[in-house]
């Protein structure tokens, strides 16, 4: 396993959900924007975002809409995911569940990226 590839993942990770954060929260307080479409274009960006670096900067691929397609149907089950797992969590902590989906769902993602999304 490439840890300082993991590493940049998860860096690159952390930008993308500020990035998603930020930009909803400023869409919802400065325009007419309610919270669900606010919540839609902060994903948007934060996937545009998310794609190209991981893309680029973590696999050292080029941007190809194949891999789109694919970096997207895996940060979809990534969230089927981590709700799954939080309802299986159901009768643990809040904070315990957020953490095991914290932690489990961004490094199951890198690893199907490594096998599927990019093959590297």
């Amino acid at each position: 396993m490439d840890f300082f590839r993991l590493f940049r993942y998860g860096i690159v990770g952390i930008f993308s959900t500020l990035i998603h954060y930020f930009t909803s929260i400023f869409l919802v307080s400065s325009t007419s924007f309610g919270f669900v479409t606010s919540g839609v274009i902060g994903f948007l960006v934060a996937y545009t975002f998310s794609f190209s670096f991981q893309s680029l900067f973590v696999f050292k691929e080029k941007l190809q809409l194949s891999s789109a397609f694919k970096f997207f149907l895996v940060q979809v089950v990534a969230l089927t995911c981590s709700l799954g797992v939080s309802e299986i969590a159901s009768g643990m902590s809040d904070y315990v569940r957020m953490f095991v989906v914290v932690m489990l769902l961004p490094l199951m993602a890198y690893f199907i990226h490594s096998i599927w999304t990019f093959r590297t």
